[in-house]
């Protein structure tokens, strides 16, 4: 069954609900909706609700996330669908994915809370939402919050948060999936119209809504509702750590607060305002993570893992998480400490090399008393070979060294070896 196989042939005016504009790949597909919402739609099409309330909306859509104390608020609310189509459901799952990656890559966001208010929407495009979503975990702290409801699509994404939380009146789950045939034969009868398709392949006019809905159509579309049931089940006890038979025996019921904890599908009873409350205070007083925590997880964690390199692991995972350790006074001082310790040997032993150094340029050149100025003032080797060679010429222009091999041309030569070959007369 494909979604675009449903078409308006009749004009608008002679329709009912004339002037909606209801996009057809909604209808005769399996869709993750709440009963309820079906219902509102199924009203729309037999004109039954004022066309102005689905209007103007569409541009409403969330572009951006709010971020407080560090905590990025992004907002699932109304009908969710893969692409905006003009109708009144107006978040759509690209936006969701924009909003969501530019959260995780954002350096000032510390954390994501989902607040959801949403029947749920179509079935194209949100598992694969909802995976991208569970494969961000560990990144960053991702909570979610039925505000206050959350139901079916909009649940397959909040339960792929770390937590879920629902408030005493919220709701969540409608984890099932229904399909809509709406047929309006009955109608064009009253009022003597008829509709007639020309069409190749068996199945091609299956959801006509000119026609009921024959035995084989339903069988296709059970089977694709089916299919879609099948995925939704193994996504969301994945994502809850529950067991398929566990989320399938809940027969797309829907469970208020505690309740909602009980049946697996919430961690706590919460609201929105309280749970981004308590995400900004420990973002705000731990520096973005859970530095005043970690000493109690790294402890509890430390009780799991048998050796250092485990440890080591845990603790390099937790640092991308967020989680920083508070630095041991007591440790960092003595790590001061022994900085200093090899700073001060290596300096000493530097020191020492240099002053041994030119003590030989020194004794070599029979200038020893130009030593403790040389060492004294922290002239390097080779700058004391220019220093012992201007001492000398002065001293005595006869015996003074041969500028060219003063130990700082291009040969390199040690002015002493040049200076002796010279007095010998070896070139």
């Amino acid at each position: 069954m494909k979604k675009n196989d449903i078409e308006h042939q009749g004009s608008p005016s002679s329709m009912p609900g004339a002037g909606m504009q209801v996009p057809t790949r909604l209808l005769g597909v399996p869709l993750l909706v709440s009963q309820a919402e079906a219902e509102l739609m199924l009203a729309a099409l037999s004109g039954r609700v004022p066309a102005g309330m689905f209007f103007g909306m569409a541009d409403e859509r969330e572009r951006s996330y709010e971020v407080v104390n560090g905590v990025a608020v992004l907002r699932i609310v109304g009908g969710l669908i893969y692409r905006g189509y003009g109708w009144y459901w107006r978040s759509t799952y690209g936006d969701i994915r924009a909003q969501f990656r530019e959260a995780l890559s954002d350096s000032s966001v510390a954390a994501i809370v989902f607040d959801v208010d949403s029947p749920g929407g179509e079935v194209a495009g949100c598992f694969d939402l909802v995976d991208e979503i569970y494969a961000g975990r560990g990144a960053k702290p991702i909570f979610a919050v039925a505000n206050e409801d959350c139901f079916s699509a909009a649940y397959a994404i909040a339960s792929a948060a770390d937590k879920v939380f629902v408030p005493r009146t919220g709701a969540v789950g409608s984890v099932g999936v229904i399909a809509i045939h709406y047929e309006q034969s009955k109608w064009e009868e009253r009022v003597g119209e008829k509709y007639t398709a020309i069409f190749a392949g068996a199945h091609k006019n299956d959801f006509s809504m000119h026609q009921p809905l024959s035995d084989a159509a339903r069988a296709v579309g059970q089977a694709s509702v089916d299919k879609a049931f099948d995925l939704f089940v193994a996504t969301v006890a994945r994502n809850r750590n529950l067991s398929p038979e566990a989320v399938r025996g809940l027969q797309a019921a829907i469970y208020e607060g505690e309740d909602a904890v009980k049946a697996g599908l919430a961690d706590g009873v919460r609201t929105f305002e309280e749970v981004l409350a308590d995400m900004g205070r420990k973002n705000t007083s731990n520096q973005g993570g859970a530095n005043m925590e970690f000493a109690q997880i790294f402890t509890g964690l430390a009780a799991l893992l048998g050796d250092a390199e485990q440890r080591q692991a845990a603790t390099e995972k937790l640092g991308k998480m967020g989680l920083a350790p508070i630095a041991d006074p007591a440790v960092a001082a003595a790590a001061v400490a022994e900085a200093e310790q090899r700073g001060h040997a290596a300096g000493v032993s530097a020191e020492r090399t240099r002053a041994q150094a030119l003590a030989e340029k020194c004794v070599l050149a029979r200038t020893p008393q130009l030593m403790p100025a040389l060492i004294g003032e922290g002239v390097t080797a080779e700058a004391a070979a220019t220093r012992i060679q201007e001492a000398l010429h002065n001293t005595d222009p006869s015996k003074g060294l041969d500028n060219s091999n003063s130990g700082l041309s291009a040969s390199g030569a040690d002015y002493v070896i040049a200076d002796a070959k010279r007095r010998a007369g070896i070139k």
